[in-house]
């Protein structure tokens, strides 16, 4: 087990080093996040197809900590974790896919709690029974939850 743990470690440092990228999700990609702003605290994911859902629990957090402004398009999967930050903004007309984890149970559970609304609804009784991704808009989503908001881009 420790030899696993140290191995985690090591990924984690080596995925956090890399050029452009903010993070270190093992599983899947790890999320291109851009900044911008005079200051540097306007952040933009995009293009992230997800990965281990308690992985971006913390990368949520380090994202609420860093960044005034968290921009979000074209997200999938644990990604969409991030759609309910505090700061976040949806950038219009830009998906954002939903479907069973790969693990089942486990990571749907974690996943159900950052969701709200009509996307945890939709998530309890169609998207999380599928294992094909369920793609939504940003206008889409705010419509489910009306907590969400778009980004004025």
């Amino acid at each position: 087990m420790q030899k696993i743990m140290s191995l985690c470690l090591l990924c984690l440092a080596v995925g956090c080093a890399q050029i452009g990228k903010v993070g270190g999700i093992i599983t899947g990609t790890t999320p291109e996040v851009s900044r911008s702003g005079d200051d540097g605290r306007t952040c933009r994911v995009f293009n992230d197809t997800g990965g281990n859902p308690f992985e971006y629990a913390d990368f949520r957090s380090e994202l609420d900590r860093s960044c005034d402004v968290v921009e979000l398009g074209e997200c999938n999967s644990a990604c969409t974790m991030l759609m309910t930050l505090p700061n976040a903004c949806l950038i219009p007309r830009k998906r954002f896919g939903f479907h069973s984890s790969n693990l089942g149970g486990l990571f749907n559970d974690e996943l159900r709690k950052y969701y709200r609304a009509g996307v945890l609804e939709e998530f309890n009784s169609n998207w999380s029974n599928s294992g094909t991704i369920q793609r939504i808009t940003s206008e889409e989503a705010v419509a489910l939850d009306p907590q969400l908001k778009l980004c004025e881009v």
